[in-house]
């Protein structure tokens, strides 16, 4: 697996105080690679462009300029269903429609006319901790934490090469966090998919063995093994955060 980001740049049109229309930048000149099959973690406080990054990834907003590819062939060639039976992405909060376990797990599948059996979505509740689990309970009656395994279940139907995780811990308590962190572990190290996750909270980054990008609002691109910015702008990261694994980058 291989995404490259060259020179990336996305902007929106918002109303200022005075109600004008003003141009806001919100991710700039970016040029970054993901590539193999490691977890790649994508650090940095609230507003920072973390989750425009990540949904750009997925074809669900457009750069404003710019290019993203994907194994060598430009995202924009690719249609946006085709893109996302191999980069799968999983939300904050659980993205499930009403109905049924077996429905929304079956759901990308089905898209393709890939009939799942019951046997096989059994299968892929295993994988996520739900084993043994009614297939017809409607997912409105599940905890959250369930929600979310299911929301995992149903990316990886599709068998994707990479799975997108925006902040896939934030909305739980720590009890059910940690299990999903042990969840992504998994999914990476014995189904072998590559992971690109979003995350602000560090004690959830160190806990996984992973390369980190950091993005901090209000600054030029910059790529150092250290940080382009003064000790008072610094972040403070673990000390598992080392200047091998961390890939320094900041944005507007």
């Amino acid at each position: 697996m291989q995404i490259s980001i060259e020179h990336l740049w996305k902007q929106k049109k918002i109303l200022n105080d005075a109600g004008q229309l003003t141009e806001l930048t919100i991710l700039s000149d970016i040029s970054i690679e993901f590539c193999g099959t490691c977890i790649q973690m994508i650090l940095g406080p609230s507003g920072s462009g973390k989750t425009t990054l990540l949904r750009l990834l997925n074809k669900l907003e457009s750069p404003s300029r710019g290019k993203i590819l994907y194994n060598g062939n430009d995202m924009n060639s690719i249609p946006p269903r085709e893109l996302r039976k191999e980069v799968g992405m999983v939300f904050q909060s659980p993205s499930l429609f009403r109905g049924t376990i077996f429905e929304n797990v079956s759901y990308g599948p089905n898209l393709f006319k890939q009939e799942m059996s019951r046997e096989q979505v059994k299968q892929l509740l295993k994988i996520v901790d739900l084993d043994g689990i009614e297939l017809n309970r409607d997912v409105d009656n599940l905890s959250l934490g369930q929600q979310q395994r299911v929301s995992f279940a149903r990316a990886l139907a599709n068998q994707p090469k990479v799975l997108l995780l925006d902040e896939p811990t934030s909305a739980l308590d720590p009890s059910s966090a940690n299990n999903i962190l042990d969840l992504i572990k998994r999914i990476n190290q014995e189904l072998g998919i590559s992971i690109i996750m979003v995350t602000h909270i560090m004690e959830h980054a160190k806990k996984l063995p992973m390369i980190y990008v950091y993005l901090l609002k209000g600054r030029s691109l910059k790529r150092e093994k250290q940080p382009p910015f003064s000790s008072s702008l610094k972040p403070k990261l673990p000390e598992s955060l080392s200047k091998e694994n961390c890939k320094w980058i900041t944005c507007r």
